[in-house]
């Protein structure tokens, strides 16, 4: 009479341990989908923990700034010239385009009105011209590629991997701006410019 019950244990047994190496392997294959750690089903979780010390379990890692490039940006571009503070033209495959920077707005430096060119534009101008003057530079989209007046809208990324708009922004030389649909980085944007402005840099200083 005790046989069945033997096999009843051995089966369910059995069944706990498909169940843990199932549990693992998802780690190992899809890291960063299926977490072993964050599962406990009674029974089953210390066996888990047993087959880990033995399968080593692969953690997914943000990618190295040359991946990213190749997958995510496009480029490398020239760029041509810098028109103002937001705003370049660059060496898009033989074609000279404006590229509109995303997220951000600086005062006006160039505007046809002179009146309202100010001299905060022409530092924050001035400023972009010696980060981007003579470089080659990668881009990254949004939701919609061009604005109304046919710029491209892009978040710009120096060979080192440093976004433009997050340099201008923690230097108090540029406020946000988000204009819909593309607010990919909008919430990022805004903590950035807090901490700007809390510290005094750049414009902000004159503001406190």
């Amino acid at each position: 009479m005790r046989k069945p019950k033997l096999k009843r244990r051995t089966r369910g047994r059995l069944i706990v341990l498909l169940i843990a190496v199932l549990i693992v392997l998802g780690g190992v294959f899809f890291p960063g989908k299926i977490s072993p750690n964050a599962i406990y089903i009674p029974g089953v979780s210390s066996v888990v923990r047993t087959i880990q010390q033995f399968i080593p379990v692969k953690h997914s890692a943000p990618a190295p700034i040359a991946d990213r490039y190749m997958s995510e940006f496009s480029g490398p571009y020239d760029v041509v010239r810098v028109v103002d503070g937001d705003t370049a033209i660059l060496n898009i495959n033989g074609e000279e385009k404006r590229c509109r920077f995303i997220g951000i707005d600086t005062p006006e430096s160039v505007h046809p009105d002179a009146q309202r060119n100010i001299e905060e534009g022409k530092a924050a101008s001035d400023y972009t011209k010696e980060l981007l003057s003579g470089q080659q530079v990668y881009l990254e989209y949004d939701l919609a590629p061009l604005d109304q007046y046919g710029r491209e809208l892009v978040y710009l990324y120096l060979p080192d991997g440093q976004m433009i708009q997050e340099i201008l922004l923690k230097n108090g030389l540029a406020v946000t701006m988000t204009i819909q649909p593309n607010s990919k980085y909008a919430s990022y944007f805004a903590a950035i410019q807090s901490e700007a402005r809390e510290a005094g840099a750049g414009f902000w200083a004159a503001t406190e």
